[in-house]
């Protein structure tokens, strides 16, 4: 989202809020096959099917089904499948486990202003601000009954450390203190498995919920009887994530061939954040804290050049989809052309605080911007299948045709609460992105009719493809994100 403005602004919140919009829908990560991911997402597996609530219909097995991943990151991800007469069961996990930041300290005897006391002491206030290690886990339940599907699921980023006993970090004593980095993000699925029409419509709804935390807290002694609480951050925001699908529509006529197929199809994403953050003011001289600040705090040096932008955003985002498949003998084709038109509105006010006062006046720019973008894109997708039954060479390419953004910013400027003269503005900032293309190569190899392996073969950056290359990145006989499954 590009915005521009000649208005004085919190630059620390808006970078901050830049930064969590662009990752505001934090839905639940599912395992995509390499076949999936080799053909542009066109030709989907078992291991695609069996987790999703309107495609589980498809799988073909008797009493069981599992899968293994061992792919290029530090991530396990397994799931299995079970049919109990008209019942199905389904059950995926995908993470790092307890990956985590290290946490040290030392149990010392130090001078607590002129009196020895034993405590922990850390070399720093043991927090997760820069945490570049954190733990990232999916769990998901499939349940299908008649010919429809409900997924509940859950994936947690989430690190909290909480200490209530007194501890020295640095040269600085402490009270008590308490830190949260990352996501907690449920979400429920539900989806046809059988069209509503001769012709096709499989609608699917997913509701996610993102409640994301970047917060600190703590008491630190001034004196050996006397503590300040203060907010160190607090940037949290709780998002709702609605994708709505309608599963495709067929146009084809029935005298055409069977092995043909050309339709459309259209979702639709809405994002909604909101923002509830904890702050320090100054009670005539006494540190405070605020509660349900409607932005990001992000303290300056003093709380006097600490500045407050209160925020609100909403976005949506619609992509009809024209398609075509064609299966032939040995081979099968598929072409999807998305056309995503995105409509999101920020708004924002910057506060000061009143002095010795927990009340907030207008101080700087008070603005709304509306942006409007459209991003075309085509994905290509192959399946030969060399080995009868046996052995297939899935190919997939994205196409991106770069992405227009018109976007448009009225604001007026306050100060101290009162309005400045003649600081109505409107900002306009067209911007357009270049196209992009990224091939894509793997195969699947059904070793028996029950055992199957998938991977995906080396395809560098720029579309390189060395056949004989020894590297993991760009050979193409050189094969990762290795998937099993297996049915019977």
């Amino acid at each position: 989202m590009t915005i521009v403005r000649n208005v004085k602004m919190s630059v620390a919140a808006v970078l901050m809020f830049l930064v969590l919009v662009s990752g505001l829908s934090a839905n639940p990560s599912f395992i995509a096959s390499p076949q999936r991911q080799a053909s542009a997402g066109l030709f989907w597996s078992d291991a695609d099917f069996f987790i999703n609530p309107s495609a589980y219909g498809a799988m073909e097995f008797e009493k069981f089904f599992g899968l293994v991943s061992f792919d290029t990151v530090n991530m396990a991800k397994l799931g299995f499948a079970s049919q109990f007469d008209n019942l199905y069961l389904a059950f995926y996990f995908g993470g790092n486990g307890l990956n985590s930041p290290s946490y040290q300290y030392s149990q010392d005897s130090v001078s607590f202003f002129g009196a020895q006391r034993a405590m922990k002491t850390y070399i720093a206030l043991p927090g997760f601000g820069n945490a570049l290690v954190s733990p990232d886990n999916t769990a998901a339940l499939l349940i299908g009954i008649a010919d429809m599907g409900i997924r509940l699921a859950f994936r947690s980023t989430y690190l909290s450390r909480t200490l209530d006993e007194d501890f020295m970090a640095g040269a600085n004593f402490y009270k008590s203190f308490k830190d949260e980095k990352g996501s907690l993000n449920p979400e429920i699925g539900f989806g046809m498995t059988k069209d509503l029409t001769e012709r096709g419509i499989m609608p699917k709804v997913y509701l996610s919920m993102d409640f994301f935390r970047d917060y600190q807290r703590f008491e630190q002694y001034s004196s050996a009887t006397a503590y300040q609480e203060i907010i160190g951050r607090s940037n949290n925001v709780t998002s709702i994530d609605l994708t709505v699908g309608m599963g495709g529509f067929s146009l084809k006529s029935n005298e055409e061939l069977e092995d043909f197929d050309y339709g459309v199809d259209l979702w639709y994403f809405l994002t909604i954040p909101r923002f509830k953050n904890d702050y320090n003011y100054l009670d005539g001289t006494t540190v405070k804290v605020g509660e349900k600040f409607k932005g990001l705090y992000a303290p300056g040096d003093t709380l006097a050049e600490t500045e407050f932008t209160e925020l609100s955003f909403m976005s949506h985002t619609i992509i009809p989809y024209l398609y075509t498949t064609w299966k032939g003998e040995r081979i099968s084709l598929g072409a999807e052309l998305g056309l995503a038109v995105g409509f999101s509105i920020e708004k924002g006010v910057n506060l000061a605080l009143e002095a010795g006062k927990n009340a907030f006046v207008k101080d700087g720019a008070d603005y709304k911007t509306t942006e409007i973008s459209f991003s075309p894109t085509l994905d290509l997708g192959l399946m030969w299948e060399i080995v009868p039954e046996k052995f297939f060479l899935n190919a997939g390419g994205n196409i991106g045709f770069g992405s227009l953004n018109f976007s448009t910013t009225t604001s007026e400027t306050f100060a101290n609460g009162s309005k400045a003269a003649n600081s109505d503005s409107e900002e306009v900032d067209n911007n357009f992105t270049s196209a992009n293309t990224r091939l894509n190569i793997g195969c699947t190899f059904n070793i028996t009719p029950n055992f199957t392996v998938q991977a995906i073969c080396g395809v560098d950056a720029g579309n390189v493809i060395n056949t004989f290359s020894t590297s993991r990145t760009n050979g193409l006989a050189a094969f990762s994100e290795i998937l099993a499954t297996i049915k019977f």
